[in-house]
């Protein structure tokens, strides 16, 4: 999900990795945005999806070759996703979604990283994978859960960054949404995909 250019700010650096050594902060766009939520309902399956992200990732030393604590890995990953952003390509869909994450009071899909609690894969190799617990908020609930984000490094030294998460609408106190006056049922359990290119500035 690809039209939108954003700037993810405040992105400290540290040498290693390709990028610019005589930098102590470093600014990303992010490109090719893709989030996906995935779903099932009575009558079919259903997709929501936004080209849209704000927030702002810094970065630790050991992504630079500071060691491989856990913890140093990422000083703050946070991302922002607008609710009027999502779009099911239904128009009736979008108004139910949009009054469910109650857009008026909480606008925004958040997410915040908590903590590494493993990696596998290597610098050298440019590619890697971390196991970590984060939080995300809907409707102004907030859930905390563990899954995988891959991180590689591109030729062109961009970093792709993947993954997916298994979630249920009621995790966030949100009832499975209904539409044409419940004829059509969602069920409780989602997939949210997500991808994005970082371009160092």
């Amino acid at each position: 999900m690809l039209s939108a250019i954003l700037v993810i700010s405040l992105v400290h650096v540290q040498p290693g990795l390709g990028l610019n050594t005589a930098d102590k902060k470093q600014s990303f766009e992010i490109t090719e945005v893709s989030f996906t939520i995935i779903g099932t309902s009575n009558v079919r399956d259903w997709e929501i999806e936004s080209d849209e992200m704000t927030g702002t990732v810094v970065f630790g030393p050991a992504f630079f070759g500071g060691g491989d604590d856990p913890d140093q890995w990422f000083e703050e990953i946070s991302l922002r996703i607008a609710n009027e952003s999502l779009d099911s390509g239904i128009s009736a869909m979008n108004s139910a979604m949009h009054d469910n994450l109650e857009t008026d009071e909480h606008p925004e899909l958040r997410y915040r990283l908590g903590r590494v609690d493993r990696v596998t894969g290597s610098v050298d190799s440019g590619n890697l994978t971390f196991r970590v617990y984060g939080v995300a908020t809907a409707a102004g609930n907030d859930h905390r859960f563990m899954h995988d984000v891959d991180v590689t490094l591109q030729d062109d030294g961009t970093y792709h960054v993947s993954g997916s998460m298994d979630l249920r609408f009621t995790q966030f106190n949100i009832e499975p949404p209904t539409f044409m006056r419940g004829a059509l049922t969602t069920d409780n359990e989602m997939q949210v995909e997500y991808s994005f290119t970082l371009v160092e500035q």
